[in-house]
């Protein structure tokens, strides 16, 4: 069974963060519920998403987002604009399901087959 809806908090803002991977979206709440802005529409142009999976945020606020079917992850402001990819294909990934960032600043992918990949973030 695949997962069709994560979510987290925004460790800077405490903003509710929720991908849905049906929609190639990623929304964003404001902790009283109210929407901050939507991230995305299906696609495989830079601002676009294929089955967005696993989201976090680091320390500074900036959001993570696995892309699956892009096989990247996009990180984005905290106020929704595009920075940078933060892995790509070319960095050895392939269709990540699930993304955390550790207390030591290393960005942890878990893949689709359940393989995990450590790469160094900032």
């Amino acid at each position: 069974m695949s997962v069709r809806k994560q979510l987290t908090i925004n460790q800077l803002t405490g903003d509710l963060i929720v991908s849905d991977a049906c929609d190639g979206r990623v929304r964003v709440y404001m902790p009283n519920g109210h929407p901050l802005f939507t991230y995305g529409t299906d696609g495989h142009d830079r601002d676009q998403l294929s089955c967005p999976q696993g989201v976090c945020s680091d320390k500074s606020g900036n959001i993570l987002i696995a892309d699956r079917n892009n096989h990247r992850i996009h990180m984005i402001s905290e106020q929704g604009n595009f920075r940078s990819f933060a892995v790509t294909a070319e960095d050895g990934l392939s269709s990540p399901a699930y993304v955390c960032v550790n207390r030591d600043g290393y960005l942890l992918v878990a893949e689709h087959t359940g393989l995990v990949k450590t790469f160094q973030y900032l």
